[in-house]
């Protein structure tokens, strides 16, 4: 029989179940949701994966994400959010340049606004058909 990874303890207290942390202090899962902002299923899931306080309290992944600066090459410091603001475009705009580039002249360049564009004129494709042509392939 394999043996399993020793885990702290948990007590009832009351309604609410408190869980042993390695640091010798006690918190509830409710508690862990407060501190954190964390969903109750996701910090059920800490508490199963570790019991040191570092790890159950650390900063929600999502959060992180949205913080994240990004070091242009001439040293200046920009998140996605900022450039969003500063370009006044879509946010997933924002963060493709980012994550293609780090050149600010192509960061910084004017978003093409795709209204503008000339829609290409399809109506001399074969799809539809002006002239008639399917109807010889259906013939045969």
């Amino acid at each position: 029989m394999a043996s399993r990874k020793q885990i702290p303890r948990r007590f009832v207290i009351g309604a609410l179940i408190t869980y042993e942390l390695t640091d010798g202090s006690f918190d509830t899962v409710e508690g862990i949701m407060k501190r954190t902002g964390l969903s109750k299923s996701r910090a059920y899931i800490r508490l199963r994966e570790s019991r040191d306080p570092k790890d159950v309290y650390k900063e929600p992944a999502a959060v992180l994400n949205k913080k994240r600066f990004y070091t242009l090459t001439d040293g200046s410091a920009i998140t996605v959010d900022e450039l969003t603001e500063r370009l006044n475009c879509d946010r997933r705009t924002a963060a493709a340049r980012l994550y293609r580039t780090l050149d600010p002249e192509r960061i910084f360049a004017p978003v093409r606004n795709p209204e503008i564009e000339k829609p290409v004129d399809t109506s001399d494709r074969m799809y539809y058909d002006n002239d008639g042509f399917w109807n010889l392939f259906n013939k045969i």
